[in-house]
This record gives C-alpha cells, sequence and structure tokens, in this order.
C-alpha cells in the first residue's frame, strides 16, 4: 500500500498503525545489520585493504586470521569503528547544517 486513500479517523488510525509496524520491523532490521557489521568488521576491512592474496603466504594469513579472532582485537576494532561513525556523523551533520541553514 504505497499511499492510502484516508478517508476517515478508523482509516486514518489503521494507516498509523501500519507504519508504526513497518518502523519497527524496519529498525530491527537494521539493528540485525548493524550487529553483522559488528562481528565481521575486522575481516571484512581485512579483505577490503589486503585481500586474499595474504591467505595464500604461509603462516602470514592464518596469523593474522587468528589475531582478528582476538577479543580484545575485536574490541579496538570496535572502539576505532565506533570512533570513526561519530567523528563521520558529526561532520555529516555540520555539512547538512550548513547546507540547509542559509538564509
Amino acid at each position: 500500500m504505497a499511499n492510502p486513500k484516508i478517508y476517515d479517523i478508523a482509516t486514518l488510525d489503521a494507516e498509523i498503525k501500519r507504519l508504526k509496524l513497518k518502523s519497527r520491523e524496519l529498525e530491527d532490521r537494521f539493528n540485525d545489520s548493524a550487529d553483522v557489521l559488528k562481528e565481521n568488521y575486522g575481516r571484512m576491512a581485512f579483505n577490503s585493504f589486503i585481500g586474499n592474496n595474504v591467505k595464500s603466504i604461509p603462516l602470514v594469513g592464518p596469523v593474522i586470521y587468528n589475531l582478528l579472532e582476538d577479543p580484545g582485537v575485536q574490541e579496538a576494532i570496535q572502539a576505532f569503528s565506533e570512533s570513526l561513525m561519530k567523528k563521520g556523523t558529526s561532520r555529516l551533520q555540520k555539512w547538512l547544517s550548513a547546507l540547509f541553514d542559509r538564509k
């Protein structure tokens, strides 16, 4: 239902209820995706920057992958990524504010 016709209070209430439910579903999907990203960020970043070629190097690939499995390393990566996200969000807000708050 993209643009339902609202004729009375009952259909308006039904549409509000439907949209709130959809909002909760989308929020849950977003949270699940964020959890997956947090759990796999280290490996994903490693594969993006270094690539799969390192896996084929004896000793180096397994050592790095085992290092990324360490909870302390994962916490450090997570703290770094959260700090990066906060800074990025702050700069984005400043940029949007400057862009749209012009008079």
